[in-house]
């Protein structure tokens, strides 16, 4: 069962666009409490699942639900139901359950690169190109 986490502390916030040309994904966005969210149900949709509201129940865990008021109060747009923000654990669940191409590609990148330099390195930079010849 989908745990829900309803947020109390409310801050002005920005919409930002998330763009990946290697994954072929547009994913908008914004920060909630200093932390990155997206739009549960867009986010779903984008990573190809038919039915995103099963997805969001089956795959997430620490959905945010925002009612109008707060929807509003974060400039976040009208959302007359409120609406539900996917937290960046949720974005990864998302991403590996989903059977889209883009989204396989951040999955073996995840398994085959960035899981493996982890175990070995104990960290992982953006800025060096790792590569395990035994990872993938």
């Amino acid at each position: 069962m989908t745990k829900m986490t309803k947020m109390t502390r409310i801050t002005k916030t920005q919409l930002m666009l998330f763009k990946s040309a290697n994954a072929d994904m547009e994913l908008q966005g914004t920060l909630y409490q200093g932390k990155p969210v997206f739009f549960a149900v867009e986010l779903a949709k984008a990573l190809g699942y038919t039915n995103p509201s099963k997805a969001l129940a089956d795959h997430c865990k620490h959905l945010i639900r925002l009612d109008y008021n707060e929807s509003l109060e974060l400039n976040l747009g009208v959302y007359p139901k409120g609406v539900a923000l996917a937290p960046e654990s949720d974005l990864y669940r998302l991403i590996l359950k989903s059977k889209l191409p883009s989204a396989e590609r951040v999955h073996d990148w995840v398994c085959e690169e960035v899981l493996p330099t982890l175990r070995q390195q104990g960290c992982y930079s953006m800025k060096t190109a790792h590569r395990d010849e035994g990872s993938g």
